[in-house]
């Protein structure tokens, strides 16, 4: 699953993330100790790509109908297809690989 958005003035990364999850799931998750897996810059911005585990219920998540479409699992090659047909952001997919190693040290990446 992935939830995105911006920051607000005076939030850090880590505090957007934790509304983002929240406004479009309703997954409560504090961020406040858990670092990037990955940062991607592009253009004098950055991305901030955040990754943690936790038990999900599909079927319990309450979504964000202005931002949310649909809920799936899906693996790398799935995630992969659904870019190809056009119902998944596009990315490249060495950038879609990332998010199936283990986390370790963040990364940064430049786009």
């Amino acid at each position: 699953m992935t939830a995105s958005g911006s920051a607000i003035a005076g939030e850090t990364s880590q505090e957007a993330m934790g509304r983002e999850l929240f406004e479009e799931l309703g997954i409560r998750h504090d961020f406040r100790y858990d670092p990037p897996l990955l940062t991607v810059t592009e253009n004098g911005c950055f991305d901030d790509i955040y990754l943690f585990k936790a038990d999900c219920d599909l079927d319990r998540l309450v979504l964000q109908a202005e931002e949310v479409q649909e809920v799936s699992w899906a693996d790398a090659d799935g995630i992969k297809r659904m870019v190809v047909d056009g119902s998944f952001i596009p990315y490249p997919a060495s950038f879609i690989d990332c998010f199936f190693i283990t986390p370790g040290m963040g990364r940064t990446l430049k786009a």
